[in-house]
């Protein structure tokens, strides 16, 4: 079954305009953002970090604090749960058991 992710996103940590459609289907259970230094990734982590911590209300422009922010992140049409949302980033700090679990299928962790 496929899956669908749209984002739209407004003067979140200095994205000025993001509006996204990820598309997940059972062979393509990933996505890649790559982009040059300074171009929102970080920025496009934030915004999943508080939303995973319950914190959208800190989910803001912080050098144009006037400007309204808009976060709107709907999974196949639903609003995203923030247990659905796992952010990991250089500073985070995963045990290597953790890692484990976080990339091996429960099969290949038997071998």
């Amino acid at each position: 079954m496929n899956r669908i992710l749209n984002v739209k996103l407004e003067n979140c940590f200095g994205i000025g305009k993001l509006e996204k459609e990820f598309k997940f289907t059972p062979k393509e259970r990933a996505q890649l953002i790559y982009a040059p230094n300074g171009t929102m990734k970080s920025s496009f982590a934030n915004v999943f970090e508080y939303l995973s911590k319950d914190q959208n209300s800190e989910i803001k422009d912080r050098i144009f604090s006037e400007k309204v922010p808009i976060c709107d992140i709907k999974f196949n049409s639903q609003n995203l749960n923030k247990d659905m949302i796992l952010v990991i980033n250089a500073e985070t700090k995963v045990s290597e058991k953790s890692i484990t679990k976080f990339i091996a299928k429960a099969e290949l962790k038997g071998r």
